[in-house]
């Protein structure tokens, strides 16, 4: 049948269109570009290149048939962010053509172009714009001689399906990272060949990202390879009907943003159930309920915390009864309250796909074409010690209802709601394997099975289909059986061996496999991990000590030997720091009487029990910093377990090319979260650990602090650190307190980049906007420049900034907003400091220079702009914490300089803004402020400070924005409240002896202890409680400040606080926590009216900060209701049709800001109409 490339000698042509199936004439060409995307015809070849997501492009090629649209695809169309489905609303694609000869499309940063069209052969190429315009070439097709077609087909001989081979230009330099898991001990994947077939251990995924900036995902079901070499990148499918890329690109180096656009595209994993989040107990295996009952009762005598208990394989009858053997567990229910009444803990039950012929289910299945086949002979597909079986076909929906309707009955409904879908790597159950001397022959045909014939198609075809569809049959089941389950939250999850493209979609963890127990293995697992975090598997796990033993090694897995207990505490240790904490394994010992051996915390030595329990501890201990960076993974596709190159390789030269070699600190280290560096001990015998700690931004002589003896170090450079049995080598950055406690910034990736281009990651800078920021994350001085152009090269982006005890945090992030609000919203930012920075500079001598529009465009009846920035400087009083309400068009500055906040207010007038505003330089803010009466005639001023105590105390107790909005009217309009009595009122609280604060309580301890406010913002928000109020004889209901401490397991009761014990029960918490509490519980406090609404912890997340209270644009918004300035923006189409308004449709995200518009619209409709100003258009 020959080559399909080599008849592809007609002229090109190009077409443009969205629909797929339309034919063309080849003999005429012509370019009709628009905004849907760009086809080639080149011979029998078509060519579809679509603007796909934020900053890329989804190709799609095929020959000789049109796609049907029935194609298997792991994408989602349109992907979860996106010009696609609204979230960019008024992004136009910017399509050119050039005649005949080229055509290329710009979607944000990213170009795709192709040339070469009137020359019989072209190439496509992928590039990036950066922040100066200029454009980077990220890749094109490898096309080194004219011969060499870079899109190679092979017609199978029958039908429309053909082999394709498609390969991608690269150099010796760039890195690979990604591409599933394989136990290579590599973390960067260049000169690797992997085969895209399943078996057990190896789950390659044709999925990576690369240190140019651009990630890749080659959607094919089909087996095939990929193979990363110094020239040329190729990837292969062995039969398909379309070939079908995508393409994203981010700022160099900005790893957190290429995940993003990555699982925009592939999926966003939703939030683990808490439960998961613990320790996880397993081991091959447990036989029977006695003995899960007796299991249960050890865990609740010995007070060691358990999170799940699982029941591995071999419990049922038959394979593919898929229900527990009812002679070895004769009352599941029983069993699954009985584990939950001792322990807490939620149960997980093991299922194989394989069925044999005297399963319950056989004959049924069989007779539905339920089970896979093969082309030829009756249709056994494997064996299992002696016993033919089949797979049943996860391809097929059919089969998928059948499976989930069956665990329901005999799992689900009877308590146990997890399950572990093991030898899920299709094709065939995986390799023969030896148990404890006993050869165990899992197939007779070698591996894998070519012939096996699915619902979907063959195994060369959709051969990687299996394990995901597995996933999705489980997950599919578990959201519909649920009765609490709603939105992105997992009530109950799975364990899969396998998996594939978009996997951490589903409420299903990934294990690394049947590992073999030595210390080589538990090396390769680190890197291993680490490439399943770089494909975007963020629920990943391992089996805590090998599963199997290694037949070389006389005391591997052998609970008794002194060597194997070493090994498996070391393990274990690694585990509490990694997603799920998870023990399994096939055990021996030396008295072997049961299936296999013990592998309870308690039975590895009475030396070592106490070590084991410590880490279990530990593990609940980090239960809040867990769920905030699950929460973080889940919103943002922000990976978990992070390889150095993520965090460090712009500020540390030393981890890209330590990357790039593989060498062991950077396949043996990871960042862990936000804030932990951990460094695991890999060999026997050692008493300490050398680590390297990654330099960090500038503005931190020792960032690093060792977790087991609080010594601090610089970083850059390798420590020998002291790392008995019972210590992992752990490094933190910023207090431990607020790693404890889940208050962390996710702040430190950005920080280290520089700010080198776009992120459209929102990062967490409001939830750390209070929190004490730790000077590891200051800006890189050395990018201010690189930071400003990016900024005003680029209409997609905005900078926000404040300062806080004098650090800069600043972001660059991808616009959220509705086009018609998006150019007023645009903020710049410039820095200057004074003199050259070194390592002890300090922030007063810098000054930030804010461009504010032109002031005679706005209102200032009330208060000058020089009043309105002083009154923000002095009134918010959270160390120096300045907001800056910026404008798009430079046309006078207002400069600020930032010192620390003394009790003297400082003039904050620029010579340049004097000459514009002269009568403002005159004005006595300190003075008048300090006068009543003045406060008093300048309603705006006062107002202005009491919106902000809104904002604060409602920040504090977790309000949304509208609430803020009604309680500081309430405080204007109810009472003067002047600011002495509020603060006042504070003081005496903190001076008040009942709450026994850890320091002296002064009102300067005060201002410090307003940095810690938002550490309310990471807690979970309890079920409403009692407080009783001293002067009332009812009860009100109100949600209290979390009044559990964050150490405490998560299945623990909420404390329901009376006001006569409050003094006794506040001792327990933050004292942040008992200051609020005491002022919203006084009868004289105007704050008694707060918390009055519950609040999930989702509505908290950082996506959504404009719920939490005011923040930038919050007192934007507030200074335009006090008339200091007039509306700042013109809605494009006017008020229209019985006073409704054309606003448009405005994210979730932006709900109090639809909210205001909505609310302001009908203000200026009673006021007479709009007031007069420029009409903003906003085109990219």
């Amino acid at each position: 049948m020959g080559l399909w490339h080599s008849v592809f000698t007609s002229l090109a042509t190009v077409l443009v269109a969205c629909d797929l199936v339309l034919g063309y004439n080849v003999s005429t060409g012509y370019i009709a570009p628009n905004s849907t995307g760009v086809r080639i015809q080149h011979g029998f070849e078509t060519v579809l290149v679509q603007p796909y997501g934020y900053d890329g492009f989804r190709v799609r090629a095929w020959a000789f048939r049109p796609p049907t649209g029935n194609e298997i695809s792991f994408l989602y169309d349109p992907p979860v962010e996106g010009p696609e489905n609204g979230k960019a609303r008024g992004m136009s694609y910017d399509t050119k053509s050039n005649g005949n000869t080229s055509v290329s499309i710009r979607n944000g940063n990213a170009i795709f172009r192709t040339y070469g069209l009137d020359k019989g052969h072209y190439r496509l190429a992928f590039y990036r714009v950066e922040p100066n315009g200029s454009e980077t070439l990220l890749t094109n097709e490898y096309n080194p001689v004219k011969s060499l077609n870079p899109r190679y087909y092979s017609w199978k001989g029958s039908g429309s399906e053909f082999s394709a081979a498609f390969s991608f230009s690269t150099d010796p330099d760039e890195q690979i990272y990604g591409t599933g898991t394989q136990q290579d001990h590599l973390v960067n994947k260049k000169g690797s060949v992997i085969d895209l077939i399943n078996f057990n251990t190896h789950i390659p995924t044709p999925m990576f990202m690369s240190s140019r900036g651009y990630g890749f995902v080659w959607n094919s079901a089909a087996e095939g390879r990929m193979e990363f070499g110094p020239l040329r990148n190729r990837f292969t499918s062995e039969s398909t009907t379309v070939v079908d890329y995508a393409i994203v690109s981010a700022p160099q180096g900005d790893y957190d943003g290429l995940q993003q656009r990555l699982s925009a595209i592939t999926g966003r994993a939703p939030t683990p159930p808490n439960f998961s989040l613990g320790y996880l107990h397993s081991k091959l295996r447990y036989e029977n309920q006695t003995e899960v009952l007796l299991l249960a009762q050890n865990f609740h005598n010995r007070s060691i915390p358990v999170s799940m208990i699982v029941i591995d394989y071999q419990s049922w009858v038959h394979q593919g009864d898929w229900g527990l053997d009812p002679a070895l567990w004769p009352n599941v229910s029983y069993m699954a309250q009985q584990v939950k009444q001792l322990t807490g803990a939620e149960m997980m039950a093991s299922l194989w796909p394989s069925v044999e012929d005297a399963s319950v289910n056989y004959i049924e299945m069989q007779a539905d074409g339920y089970l896979s086949a093969t082309r030829s002979g009756p249709g056994i597909t494997d064996s299992w010690n002696g016993t033919y079986i089949r797979n049943y076909d996860s391809t097929n929906p059919g089969a998928r209802q059948f499976l989930w309707d069956t665990l329901r009955r005999n799992y689900y409904d009877k308590g146990i709601k997890n399950f572990w879908i093991d030898q899920a790597d299709g094709g065939a159950l995986g390799e023969a394997w030896e148990n404890n001397g006993q050869q165990s022959y899992i197939q007779s045909i070698p591996y894998p099975l070519p012939d096996v014939l699915y619902h979907a198609g063959t195994q060369s075809s959709v051969g990687k289909l299996y394990p995901w569809a597995h996933q999705q049959a489980i997950e599919e089941g578990q959201r519909n059986a649920s009765e609490t389950q709603q939105g992105s939250a997992c009530d109950s999850l799975s364990l899969s061996r396998s998996g594939y493209i978009g996997s951490q979609r589903f409420c299903s963890m990934i294990w690394s496999g049947d590992t073999v127990a030595n210390w080589e293995t538990l090396g390769s697992q680190i890197p291993n991990a680490l490439s399943a975090a770089a494909t975007g598997w963020g629920w990943f796990t391992v089996d805590a000590g090998g599963f199997q033993a290694d037949s070389s090694i006389e005391w591997s897995n052998n609970i008794d030997r002194p060597q194997y207990r070493e090994l498996y505490v070391r393990w274990l240790q690694w585990t509490t720091f990694i997603p799920f904490m998870r023990n399994h394994g096939s055990r021996s010992c030396d008295t072997q009487s049961a299936f296999t051996c013990d592998n309870e915390p308690w039975t590895y030595g009475a030396e070592n029990t106490p070590i084991i329990v410590s880490y279990i501890n530990l593990r609940y201990q980090l239960s809040a910093y867990l769920r905030n960076t699950f929460a973080k993974f889940s919103q943002t596709g922000r990976m978990i377990m992070r390889p150095l190159y993520m965090d460090f390789s712009t500020t540390d030269s030393n981890i890209s090319q330590w990357t790039k070699t593989n060498n062991n600190i950077t396949t043996q280290q990871y960042m862990f979260g936000p804030r932990l560096l951990v460094t695991p001990v890999t060999l026997p015998n050692v008493t300490s650990w050398e680590a390297y700690l990654p330099k960090t931004a500038a503005g931190v002589d020792k960032p690093w602090t060792y977790w087991w003896n609080n010594v601090t170090y610089a970083g850059g450079q390798t420590v020998n650190v002291s790392a008995p049995l019972e210590h992992i080598p752990l490094f933190h950055l910023g207090s431990r307190e607020d790693i404890m406690s889940g208050n962390c910034s996710f702040a430190l990736p950005s920080i280290a980049l520089g700010f080198k281009g776009t992120s459209i990651i929102m990062r967490d800078f409001f939830a750390s906007l209070l929190a004490p920021l730790p000077l590891y994350i200051l800006l890189d001085l050395t990018d201010l420049k690189a930071l400003y152009a990016a900024i005003v090269s680029s209409p997609h982006l905005y900078a926000v900034f404040h300062l806080d005890a004098g650090l800069i945090f600043s972001t660059i992030v991808r616009r959220t907003m509705p086009d018609e609000l998006v150019t007023p919203m645009i903020m710049y930012m410039r820095l200057h400091q004074r003199s050259k920075p070194t390592a002890s500079t300090t922030f007063k001598n810098l000054e930030a220079i804010m461009l504010v529009d032109d002031a005679n465009r706005y209102n200032w009846d009330d208060i000058s702009p020089a009043t309105f920035f002083q009154a923000i400087s002095q009134y918010v009083r959270i160390h120096d914490l300045a907001y800056s309400i910026l404008r798009s068009k430079l046309d006078y500055l207002a400069t600020l300089q930032f010192e620390k906040l003394a009790n003297i207010p400082h003039k904050y007038i620029h010579k340049s803004m004097a000459k514009q505003n002269p009568e403002s330089v005159a004005l006595d803010v300190p003075a008048r402020f300090q006068d009543p009466s003045w406060v008093e005639e300048n309603r705006a001023v006062r107002a202005l400070w009491f919106l902000t105590l809104g904002w604060r105390v409602s920040c504090m107790l977790g309000l949304d924005g509208l609430e803020s909005i009604g309680f500081a009217k309430r405080l204007v309009g109810e009472k003067t409240w002047k600011h002495e009595e509020i603060e006042e009122m504070v003081r005496s609280v903190l001076d008040g002896p009942t709450l026994q604060p850890p320091a002296p309580s002064t009102a300067s301890d005060l201002s410090k202890a307003n940095g810690s406010f938002a550490v309310l913002h990471t807690y979970p928000i309890l079920p409403r409680s009692r407080v009783t109020h001293p002067d009332s004889s009812t009860n009100t209901s109100r949600v209290p400040l979390y009044a559990q401490s964050p150490l405490t397991p998560p299945h623990s009761t909420p404390v329901s606080l009376a006001w006569d014990q409050a003094p006794q029960r506040l001792s327990t918490m933050p004292r942040v926590h008992r200051i609020l509490l005491m002022l919203r519980e006084r009868p004289d406090s105007p704050f008694r009216t707060l918390g009055t609404r519950s609040h999930n912890a989702r509505a908290l997340q950082i996506d959504h900060f404009i719920r939490l209270g005011f923040g930038v644009w919050d007192l934007w918004r507030v200074s335009v209701e006090m008339r200091l300035w007039s509306m700042p923006y013109s809605i494009r189409e006017e008020l229209k049709g019985e006073g409704q308004s054309r606003v448009g449709v405005i994210g979730q995200s932006d709900s109090m800001f639809r909210h205001w518009v909505i609310w302001r619209q009908e203000k200026q409709r009673e006021e007479g109409g709009w007031k007069r100003g420029r009409t903003v258009t906003h085109e990219i």
